[in-house]
């Protein structure tokens, strides 16, 4: 049976809480025309304020802390693991969340593509009306006013943040460590998580201010206490290598762990290397190649050769030496040196069914030249390079047993087996 209900007359008069977005709860409680005339014994008392006009019941944020576009999540909403941050207009400091931040991108990219939809506001902030699209010189012209214009808020921290980021890469000011690594320590202390890591780099190298590693460390740990994986990737380097704390193989493993929990790429490479060498924990293959691969898949090519081995040797997987060569040669096109000449063995001999290419042998050689020369220490970003040195564990540099091949050109020679 349909239920049906006799339609009320309708009021001269329209009141907020019968607006169209009112909450779902007064929309269901609707007073017809005779329970306006008789009151119902339970109902609530009429307030002399009226309700705002986009309240929402708890769980629902206030109106004043809502998105402007959706009008249901936070305007400050940020989902990390999908790579989604919020938004805020350089003019006025509102925020847009993070779902909403993409169309807004879009809205304004099509503005500028066609002067009808800018000529509508496509391209305009909805609570300024300012263009969300400006050079960089604009941007840190309006970051500059708003600091100055706009009382205490929100938005402060990440405006810090934003200048800061603009004097240290120069990006529409001039460049300036020192005012760039005092606007991040301004936003670090008020709460932002990207300045707190932010500022713990320009501590741990000395960019505009004193170099000092202890208290980089304690903001690196205030970042990660905060969810930052970056920060946790950061703090795991530091405890593996004793840089401003003592050296903790074990914490390091968790700080890592947090990180790759995050999907951090490098995090996850550590990981792999502290399994597979038994650094802080009982060796186990099978976790390092399952880390391996997924760094690789992730795209660092320390992680893509060290899986190319674990197929060589048949450690955690079943030996496959196709598989090996496949991966060593997307680590070589990456950018691994160590890879680099392991293709040219694999090129010059014409193993695992390849012919022999001494032209390619040479192109891989010199490759592995190139990036060699122009390596930097990258420890502190890719691998545990000190622990993996004082561990017991072999090496797992080397893919392809037998000397290395020489270069015809310079008549250097390259060992296939590289510290870690």
């Amino acid at each position: 049976m349909i239920a049906t209900r006799t339609p009320s007359a309708p009021s001269s008069t329209l009141t907020r809480s019968n607006s169209y977005h009112a909450s779902p709860h007064a929309a269901q409680s609707m007073p017809s025309d005779r329970a306006a005339r008789e009151p119902m014994p339970n109902a609530a008392q009429p307030s002399s304020q009226t309700a705002p006009l986009h309240q929402h019941p708890s769980p629902y944020p206030s109106s004043a802390d809502r998105c402007l576009i959706c009008l249901t999540r936070p305007d400050d909403f940020e989902d990390p693991a999908r790579g989604m941050t919020c938004g805020m207009c350089s003019a006025c400091g509102t925020f847009f969340c993070g779902e909403c931040k993409p169309q807004l991108a879009r809205r304004a990219c099509a503005a500028d593509a066609d002067r009808d939809l800018k000529e509508r506001g496509w391209g305009a902030c909805p609570a300024c009306r300012a263009p969300l699209r400006a050079s960089h010189s604009e941007n840190v012209k309006r970051l500059e006013r708003l600091l100055v214009t706009r009382t205490e808020g929100k938005h402060v921290a990440r405006v810090q943040y934003k200048l800061g980021l603009a004097y240290e890469l120069g990006r529409g000011a001039g460049r300036d460590d020192a005012k760039a690594s005092s606007l991040y320590e301004a936003a670090a202390k008020g709460g932002h998580v990207k300045a707190m890591f932010a500022y713990a780099i320009s501590l741990d190298e000395g960019r505009g201010l004193q170099r000092d590693a202890t208290k980089a460390v304690e903001w690196f740990q205030h970042a990660a206490a905060k969810g930052s994986a970056k920060a946790q990737f950061s703090l795991g380097i530091r405890f593996a290598e004793g840089r401003g704390v003592a050296r903790d193989p074990g914490r390091a493993l968790h700080w890592f762990e947090k990180a790759a929990s995050q999907n951090h790429a490098k995090a996850r490479c550590n990981l792999g290397i502290m399994f597979a060498s038994g650094i802080g924990v009982a060796r186990d293959d099978s976790k390092a190649a399952r880390y391996y691969l997924a760094a690789a898949t992730g795209g660092v090519p320390r992680a893509m050769f060290d899986l190319a081995v674990l197929y060589a040797r048949g450690r955690g997987v079943l030996k496959d030496d196709v598989a090996a060569v496949a991966w060593c040669e997307r680590a070589a096109i990456a950018g691994d040196a160590a890879a680099c000449v392991n293709m040219a063995h694999v090129s010059g001999q014409g193993l695992v069914g390849r012919c022999p290419d001494s032209r390619a042998a040479r192109r891989w050689l010199d490759l592995a030249a190139r990036r060699r020369g122009s390596r930097r220490d990258d420890a502190r970003d890719t691998a545990v390079s000190s622990l993996v040195a004082a561990a017991p564990a072999p090496q797992l540099r080397s893919l392809v047993p037998g000397p290395a091949p020489t270069s015809p050109k310079d008549s250097r020679v390259f060992l296939p087996a590289l510290p870690v």
